[in-house]
């Protein structure tokens, strides 16, 4: 039986399978946005599979945390022949990413690359290579906490690997279209990042130069200040020296309130000794002069 599969408006992939006599295919095929599509798989295309070696049953252990592990396959791809290897997880998320040419492909180099949820496996397409060669894959996995625990009691991930040989040119001018689509995805993601890296860049620039900037006219006012610092401290100087002074005259001028004071004090003692001696004369005198009549 040959299974049908519908995607609607706004979306960018159809995954289609057949599962028939021992034949199993699984092609990823690109549509047109706004448009309603329907494929009949067998009427499409018709091949053979070969299934081989698989990698099941890769254990997450640690809530939210990533888990990397780099793998390495021969893969032989004959010109009329391609390989999809899948990824699918339980419990969590994955992103694997692959290159014929680098040994530990990652986001900053691949050549292949695809996402796997829970709900949705992740796919990739490998075409033919100049030549037959191992075929590296990093796969970063993280377990996602959380989640229902009768579900989730044992959280994995699976790698499975899919080659399939096509005897009608439909498919492999699909498959062509989806390796020049992500290749053309590769060089737009590259373009992206050499852009976000050269915003970053002049971002980077400008805030160096307004730090530049700010650490210039802070050396200029830590100048003034020193200035500043110094001048009041030459005032504070001096103005302590004119206390003193000040206080000084302050008490010379007590100094001699107390002695005018003291003067003060003798001459009334002197007017008062004075008054004492007047009226002692007087009175010898007046004596005297009584002395003087009686005779």
């Amino acid at each position: 039986m040959t299974q049908k599969y519908v995607r609607t408006k706004s979306v960018e992939w159809s995954e289609m399978f057949e599962i028939e006599r021992g034949y199993k295919a699984i092609i990823r095929f690109f549509m047109d946005h706004d448009e309603r599509f329907l494929l009949d798989l067998k009427h499409l295309c018709s091949g053979f599979v070969n299934d081989t070696t698989d990698l099941t049953n890769n254990t997450l252990t640690n809530c939210n945390e990533t888990k990397q592990q780099i793998l390495n396959s021969t893969i032989v791809i004959t010109s009329h022949s391609f390989t999809i290897i899948t990824v699918s997880i339980q419990c969590g998320v994955a992103t694997m990413y692959g290159s014929f040419n680098n040994s530990n492909p990652s986001l900053a180099n691949y050549d292949y690359i695809t996402n796997a949820t829970d709900m949705s496996p992740g796919r990739m397409f490998v075409g033919k290579p100049i030549a037959p060669s191992t075929f590296f894959h990093t796969i970063s996995s993280k377990m996602l906490c959380g989640l229902n625990t009768t579900v989730c009691y044992n959280a994995h991930y699976n790698i499975t690997f899919t080659t399939i040989g096509v005897n009608d040119s439909c498919t492999t001018v699909t498959t062509q279209k989806h390796l020049t689509q992500q290749q053309a995805r590769k060089e737009l993601q590259e373009k992206r990042k050499a852009e976000a890296m050269a915003s970053a860049t002049a971002l980077t620039h400008a805030l160096v130069d307004h730090l530049n900037s700010g650490v210039a006219q802070s050396y200029v006012n830590q100048k003034k200040l020193d200035t500043e610092t110094k001048i009041l401290q030459a005032n504070a100087a001096h103005f302590a020296k004119m206390t003193m002074q000040w206080l000084k005259l302050v008490e010379d001028f007590n100094t001699a309130l107390k002695e005018i004071g003291d003067v003060e004090n003798w001459a009334r003692n002197i007017e008062a000794d004075m008054r004492t001696i007047s009226s002692a004369l007087e009175y010898a005198y007046r004596k005297t002069e009584e002395e003087d009549e009686d005779t």
